[in-house]
């Protein structure tokens, strides 16, 4: 009776996680992967245009509402919207020293908005000059700079891991290197 009773638990946990699953990929199911040959070329041509040394990897084409109720893109960030079958190009791209970038596209080709990780650069010097004199002995561990580029600004967050023995620290700085807070 034992084995039957956990037959039909493991049948519901199973039908629990396809269903999952499956609100998981209704989500995006308006988003569709196209080739990149597919993408205009008055994209391709701002792609290279705004990221001359990246590679792009792949493309999803989506209705702007898809891309609005996902991402959170207020029509502000989009000129002239006015067609309900407006297409937003999300472009996966990635750079020659490791940076991956997504950035996003109107049919005309003016970029809406990117978002750059850049995992373990070179950092500012004024960030490594604020470690090297408020943190001594201090050894930098790792680094991730977040930006966000819009038409009319560029905001970034630098993140840096550090560590002395065992004590670990989280340091955040500014658009500008300035520092913001630490985290333990």
């Amino acid at each position: 009776m034992k084995a039957l009773h956990l037959s039909f638990i493991l049948l519901f946990l199973f039908c629990m996680t396809g269903t999952l699953r499956a609100q998981d990929e209704e989500v995006i199911i308006d988003a569709k992967k196209i080739n990149n040959n597919a993408v205009p070329r008055s994209v391709q041509d701002s792609l290279k245009k705004n990221f001359p040394n990246m590679t792009l990897k792949q493309v999803l084409k989506m209705p702007l509402k898809t891309y609005k109720s996902n991402w959170e893109v207020t029509e502000n960030n989009i000129s002239e919207v006015s067609s309900g079958d407006f297409n937003v190009y999300v472009l996966n791209i990635t750079g020659k020293r490791g940076g991956n970038l997504e950035a996003s596209y109107d049919e005309s080709g003016h970029l809406i908005e990117a978002k750059e990780l850049i995992i373990n650069s070179r950092l500012p010097q004024n960030v490594s000059a604020y470690i090297v004199k408020n943190y001594k002995g201090y050894l930098i561990d790792s680094d991730k700079i977040k930006r966000t580029i819009r038409p009319d600004k560029t905001e970034q967050q630098i993140e840096v891991g550090v560590h002395k023995g065992s004590d670990k620290k989280r340091l955040f700085f500014d658009n500008a290197g300035n520092f913001v807070k630490e985290k333990q």
